[in-house]
Formats: structure tokens, sequence, C-alpha cells
């Protein structure tokens, strides 16, 4: 089993993302604010209420999106890094550490392959194999095979 690197476990956690929707939403709450302008008279009309009340799930909901899309887009290239450096992208079969969640610094095998870029790895344990979940290629990390001619290099034409 490898260690981890802090780098691996910050961008396996999807922190880079959720900062930037954290970042999103509070721009998006502050102009939110700075626009209706509250104050004590305003809030007894039942108009402003309902117009603060869907401005505030709109600036949700955009928020949402928009930081996502924006996180994604600023930060992809990062994750698409940081899979390579964990040895990916990954096959079916290969041996796997995994880097966050429940079920992070184990050991696993990659059973199938998900929607986009995601596999489904299974743990062996006791006498039994159990799917643990779906994971990124960037929250999963090859583990070093003993056999020539197997490992990160088989795998990575792009380096």
């Amino acid at each position: 089993m490898r260690d981890i690197s802090l780098r691996q476990r910050v961008i396996a956690s999807n922190l880079p993302v959720n900062l930037c929707l954290l970042v999103g939403q509070a721009v998006g709450f502050t102009l939110l604010f700075q626009l209706l302008e509250p104050n004590l008279e305003s809030l007894r009309d039942p108009w402003f209420i309902t117009l603060a009340v869907f401005s505030l799930f709109a600036t949700v909901v955009l928020s949402f999106f928009g930081a996502t899309i924006v996180g994604l887009v600023v930060f992809g290239s990062l994750m698409d890094d940081q899979e390579r450096r964990n040895g990916g992208p990954f096959d079916v079969g290969d041996r796997v550490q995994i880097v966050a969640g429940r079920h992070a610094g184990q050991i696993g095998t990659v059973a199938r392959h998900g929607q986009g870029r995601t596999v489904c790895v299974k743990i062996s344990s006791l006498d039994t194999d159990t799917d643990v979940g779906v994971y990124s290629h960037y929250q999963l990390l090859r583990e070093q095979s003993d056999e020539p001619n197997v490992g990160p290099e088989k795998h990575n034409p792009r380096k």
C-alpha cells in the first residue's frame, strides 16, 4: 500500500469544485442582498417576501450550476493531471487503492467501467467480493505490481 499525499487527498475529495460552489453561493447571496435592499418596512410587503423567496431559490440554483461548471473548467485540468499521476486511466482488473471516501486506503480491483470517467471497484474481504462504489479515476491510485511489464507505464501512453 502506498502513502497518499495531501494533494491526492484534496483533489480526490472534490474540495476545489466544492469550494468554487461555496464562493459562487456567497457571491450570489451578496448580490441578492444588495439588489433587494431589505429593510423593516419592505419585510411587511407580501410581494417583497415573494420576490425574496423566489430570488433565494434562483440564486441557489444558478450558483450551483454556474459554480460547478466554472469549477470543472478551472480545476478540470488539475484533476486530469492527478489521474495521470495516480496511474490512470484504469482498466477492468487493475488493482487500485481508494484515495477518498468511506473506503479510503483500502485496496480493490476495478470491476467495470461506469458512466463517464468512473469505474466500479470491488474489495475482497474474507471470502466475498463486495462492490464498494463508483469512483472517478482521480480518486484511485494504481497499486504497483510485482510482475514485470505491469504498471502505470503499460496503461499510460500520454507520458
